[in-house]
């Protein structure tokens, strides 16, 4: 596990634009798989956990945007395996009270792009404060965590 947190000035990111919101893939086109920018997997879209197409639709759309600058940069379809998920399933898991994904501020890419080192700094680059690698994803965050 390594962190990762931006090394230029996060003030120099655009903020994002009406038409970045508007290019968004469609929710239920990522949620049934036939988007090639971004697909679903992993637990937080699972819909008998009553999770399902919530986890996609509820992840912020900043960070949604951030994610498609970064697709854009790369390439390639991006896997997610952790988006939003709700206080009632975090405790049926037994997530930790503080997990970040209840805030819908952060999102979990599977680790099976070419150049995983390119993603983050791409990630970085592009609108997101922190990265978290780990061995089968990397963590996103929009929000400054301290290290």
């Amino acid at each position: 596990m390594k962190d990762y947190s931006p090394t230029g000035s996060i003030d120099e990111v655009p903020e994002p634009t009406a038409k970045e919101y508007g290019g968004l893939p469609k929710c239920g086109a990522v949620f049934k798989g036939t988007d090639s920018t971004f697909k679903v997997e992993g637990d937080s879209f699972d819909e008998k956990e009553g999770v399902g197409i919530y986890g996609y639709i509820r992840i912020d759309l900043d960070t949604k945007v951030y994610l498609h600058r970064v697709q854009k940069d790369i390439g390639g379809t991006l896997t997610i395996t952790d988006g939003w998920i709700s206080k009632a399933y975090n405790e049926k898991i037994e997530g930790d009270e503080n997990n970040a994904h209840l805030s819908g501020l952060v999102v979990d890419i599977k680790k099976d792009m070419a150049d995983p080192q390119a993603f983050i700094d791409s990630a970085l680059k592009n609108g997101f404060k922190y990265a978290r690698e780990f061995d089968d994803y990397i963590h996103l965050d929009i929000r400054e965590i301290p290290q």
